[in-house]
């Protein structure tokens, strides 16, 4: 039996983080202590394993490029960034101070195990302080140990805390904040970068004491969501890799709709789906009802803080996104207005709610987030569209379309391509024909390209095949990224027509084609019939 890729507990899957990963490594390179800000389940602790898993790597001399590359496998650029000198991570979890000063003490001994011979022992290095000993005992003793390190020439250590807000309700959780901001504040920072993982509870934590913030010298780092490429990769490349069809068109909106960006959701929904298999839609919403039921603890938490900025500023701000699905950037800006606004969008933004597109806008985050305020009264307009459209060379949300009718030809008949774009076009419909795209597909990758946009981007595929198409290399990509639409989707979202009689061998023979010079049809018929087609296919939500 295939394993299931989506499954959380043993999946390995990372998308959409190289932007992050690559701004939190020059933190690390540059020692710069780091607040790692996001929502609940919205993928902060497989970010810092994907984080700790380079840094491990490099310390045991693995080739940067190597780990960067198999850490974040969909980085554009292969380059990795950060520093040269490795850093021992030292992955501290939710335990405390104690925990801080065990893990500590491990990590002097690997100092002391790979020291150059020429150094002597550390064997006059105390032992790292009880707790009771109180923070400035070890800090006196982190002052020898940093000695140690410079005796043994070696770099630092990475100190990761993720979930540190569960900490919050321990009785020392200031002590043990101070103790971190005295590190933070000490020249032993050159030798420790800190990172804590949490969300609005630490963006908002200051000392009761003298208002001190978690640490002295820090930078925030936002947990964003997906975005549409890499949303897209994940609902399909794990799919072909384990020998599965993708889902379809109308499968990947109904999980875009239901998950947005956020990877938690998302990896659930495709996890259902995987096993599902078929016609995984009347399922797929089951267990949407089902996951919301079993989750609103969650969605609870969600909630919470945006109840706390006052005078209900972020809860009318996402009733505003929520009820128009988006809202442009001029919109945007009526509602934006003051120190609460800015907060409130911060807020939703980070737990995954809404999420910035790429003409600078927002959109509305998950569908079954704005189900749970809406039955909790906080939320009642109905949900608009989301997705109105991308620019061309944008990217486009799974399961939605940039062209109405791709056509596929050869240069010999490209009169007849050229007259059935133009009544395509006279009938209102966006048409993909290389005459009229040509600016688009200056300097691309047409084995990438032309794939996508005949299986994925067009809602209809229509092929003017003849005895030259059939012994042509670039028509013949596209028929059989036609051919995988089809074969996905069902033959609705494809239309052959035969210019001389001529059928692909490649398609079965039970596919009815229409014969242009046999039937007497004429261009103008096709694409009545193609406008059709579209009608039939398209129904409510399915398309831009």
């Amino acid at each position: 039996m295939t394993k299931n890729p989506f499954t959380p507990a043993s999946s390995t899957l990372f998308y959409g983080r190289e932007g992050l990963m690559r701004s939190l490594l020059r933190d690390e390179a540059q020692g710069q202590s780091v607040l790692f800000i996001g929502g609940r389940r919205c993928g902060k602790t497989r970010t810092l394993e994907r984080l700790e898993w380079i840094l491990r790597a490099r310390c045991a001399g693995e080739d940067a490029a190597a780990a960067w590359s198999r850490a974040v496998p969909d980085a554009a650029d292969p380059t990795p960034p950060g520093n040269a000198v490795p850093r021992w991570p030292l992955p501290v979890n939710c335990e405390g101070l104690e925990e801080i000063k065990r893990g500590l003490g491990e990590f002097l001994g690997f100092v002391c195990r790979t020291a150059v011979e020429s150094e002597p022992p550390a064997d006059d290095l105390p032992d790292v302080p009880a707790t009771e000993a109180g923070t400035d005992a070890f800090l006196r003793w982190l002052e020898s140990f940093d000695r140690v390190l410079d005796r043994a020439g070696f770099g630092g250590m990475a100190l990761l805390i993720d979930e540190i807000e569960r900490l919050f309700d321990a009785p020392w959780h200031h002590e043990l904040m101070r103790f971190l901001r005295r590190i933070d504040g000490t020249t032993f920072r050159t030798r420790c970068w800190i990172v804590l993982a949490g969300s609005d509870g630490l963006d908002t934590y200051t000392d009761p004491e003298d208002g001190s913030p978690p640490l002295n010298l820090l930078r925030r780092a936002w947990l964003e969501d997906l975005d549409y490429t890499a949303r897209r990769r994940m609902v399909c490349e794990p799919f072909v890799e384990a020998g599965k069809l993708p889902p379809s068109d109308a499968v990947l909106r109904e999980v875009d709709l239901a998950a947005a960006g956020n990877a938690w959701i998302l990896t659930h929904l495709l996890e259902h789906v995987f096993e599902a298999g078929g016609d995984a839609l009347p399922s797929l919403r089951s267990f949407e009802d089902e996951f919301l039921n079993l989750n609103s603890s969650d969605f609870q938490r969600w909630a919470r803080p945006i109840a706390s900025i006052e005078d209900g500023v972020a809860w009318g701000l996402y009733q505003a996104v929520a009820s128009a699905g988006a809202l442009e950037r001029a919109v945007l800006g009526e509602h934006v207005r003051g120190a609460k606004a800015r907060a409130a969008l911060n807020l939703l933004r980070y737990q995954s709610l809404v999420h910035r597109r790429a003409d600078e806008g927002i959109e509305v985050g998950p569908e079954l987030f704005r189900r749970f305020a809406e039955e909790e009264g906080d939320a009642k307009k109905p949900f608009g569209t989301r997705s109105a459209g991308a620019a061309d060379g944008e990217p486009l949300p799974p399961g939605h379309y940039r062209y109405d009718v791709a056509l596929s030809y050869t240069n010999p008949q490209r009169g007849v391509a050229q007259e059935l774009a133009g009544e395509l076009a006279s009938l209102k419909l966006k048409v993909f024909y290389d005459r009229r795209v040509g600016h688009d597909l200056w300097g691309a990758d047409l084995e990438r390209t032309l794939p996508r946009v005949y299986d994925r981007e067009a809602r209809l595929t229509l092929l003017l095949v003849s005895e030259d198409y059939a012994e042509s290399y670039w028509p013949l990509v596209e028929a059989k990224a036609a051919l995988v639409k089809a074969v996905r989707e069902g033959w609705s979202g494809v239309l052959p027509v035969s210019l001389d009689g001529t059928r692909l061998t490649e398609f079965p023979a039970s596919v009815v084609w229409l014969d242009l010079p046999q039937e007497g049809a004429q261009v103008q018929t096709v694409a009545l019939r193609a406008q059709q087609r579209l009608l039939d296919i398209a129904g409510p939500g399915s398309g831009d």
